[in-house]
């Protein structure tokens, strides 16, 4: 973290821990709701933030080229990954002007770039 976020950080802290020492002195049977609700906060804000910045980690096979190992047919670019009941583990491929369709981990092979082949 750079310490512009250590700043905030500590601002936050601020800010949570005056109201915190008030109750304390003044209401000590709130004190524990006021915890409760600083705990209810924290996880809520934790989990937006896994939902909007944790999940946009990508998977590193995602925007590369797949061919079909069988007989190293193009299919598409890789959109996704997925299970499957039937296939297990898939890759979710988008054609040429195609929707997207599944194939299983085990008949693609994927790569970096696409090569030029009498397609």
């Amino acid at each position: 973290m750079e310490w512009l976020d250590w700043k905030i950080l500590a601002g936050l802290g601020v800010v949570v821990a005056i109201p915190a020492w008030l109750l304390w002195r003044l209401f000590r049977t709130y004190f524990a709701i006021f915890l409760a609700i600083i705990v209810l906060l924290a996880g809520l804000t934790g989990y937006v933030y896994y939902r909007t910045r944790g999940a946009a980690a990508r998977h590193p096979a995602i925007g590369r080229h797949a061919y079909l190992i069988e007989n190293d047919k193009y299919l598409g670019v890789v959109e996704g990954e997925g299970d499957d009941r039937t296939r297990g583990k898939v890759w979710v491929v988008r054609p040429p002007g195609r929707y997207p369709l599944i194939y299983s981990k085990n008949r693609v092979r994927l790569q970096e770039t696409r090569r030029e082949t009498g397609e």
